[in-house]
């Protein structure tokens, strides 16, 4: 896995929106940072990011798989439940950071193993839906999609 930090900072009010998931999908996927599109764009649209996210992941054989976790559990309990059942596998991890701002990681059992914005911090909290989302990444010939 290539370990890239975003260079795209997230700052809505001059329209910049940061590049996290753009970063952690690249490091994921073993990709330079520049061979995957900026999700970031559509930060006001949920729906035509995750859009964008599904389609350049089929256009790379992989789909991804999300869940949530109810944030007041908290993180602690988000990773040791992870990791008890997937001690190998990695994950994109959201949660919000401690500058506020909803965030994505990666994880790999039951920790937290980069963080894609230069300060390294990771993630303290959960979205500001209230969740924390844990995304795997599986080969699309392994989808049943009827």
């Amino acid at each position: 896995m290539k370990f890239h930090k975003q260079n795209i900072m997230h700052n809505p009010d001059a329209g910049q929106y940061g590049n996290c998931h753009q970063t952690a999908i690249a490091c994921m996927l073993d990709k330079a940072l520049d061979e995957v599109p900026h999700f970031g764009r559509h930060f006001n649209d949920s729906v035509l990011f995750y859009e964008e996210v599904d389609s350049y992941l089929a256009s790379q054989g992989m789909a991804s798989f999300t869940m949530a976790f109810n944030g007041t559990d908290g993180l602690a309990l988000v990773l040791d439940s992870i990791g008890a059942m997937n001690k190998g596998e990695q994950y994109l991890l959201g949660g919000r950071s401690s500058r506020g701002i909803n965030h994505t990681v990666i994880g790999k059992g039951d920790k937290s193993i980069h963080d894609p914005h230069p300060s390294g911090e990771g993630i303290c909290a959960p979205c500001d839906d209230g969740y924390f989302w844990v995304t795997v990444l599986i080969p699309l010939s392994q989808c049943n999609r009827n």
